[in-house]
């Protein structure tokens, strides 16, 4: 199933047994960690597959406040950690205790091995929370 609400899952699960749900994560893609969609996989023991966790590569060259905010705190946290933009944000992405299976999208090496990379980087959750503040744009919870 691809980024069907909780409750629109919960039906669907109810009658056919699903295994994933594939959803849009990223740090400047949130609608999945306030509307019980990664609540509910973790419920459920079903690991959701992401896309986009790159935002549509709007990390690297968006021009917009909240793209440019995030881009800024995640190069800094990168920047410290000595990896690329791409192996934090696959690394934030990977952090969630849901176990998301990240889809990467590229055909490029490069690409791969950056995504590689991020499931031996150890995220630290202040490191975590940062990334998500920045694109809120306020303290979250």
């Amino acid at each position: 199933m691809s980024n069907h609400r909780a409750s629109q899952f919960e039906l669907l699960h109810r009658h056919y047994p699903l295994a994933t749900n594939q959803i849009e994560l990223s740090p400047l893609a949130l609608d999945a960690l306030d509307d019980g969609t990664l609540d509910q996989a973790q419920a459920l023991g079903l690991r959701p597959m992401v896309w986009s966790p790159l935002a549509g590569g709007r990390l690297f060259s968006g021009k917009e406040p909240r793209t440019v905010r995030v881009r800024e705190e995640m190069s800094s946290i990168a920047a410290r950690l000595g990896v690329s933009l791409a192996t934090l944000a696959y690394a934030w992405v990977l952090r969630h205790p849901s176990r998301p299976h990240p889809i990467t999208g590229t055909g490029r090496i490069e690409g791969l091995a950056e995504a590689v990379a991020a499931l031996s980087l150890p995220l630290e959750a202040e490191d975590w929370y940062a990334i998500w503040t920045a694109s809120q744009g306020h303290p979250v919870p």
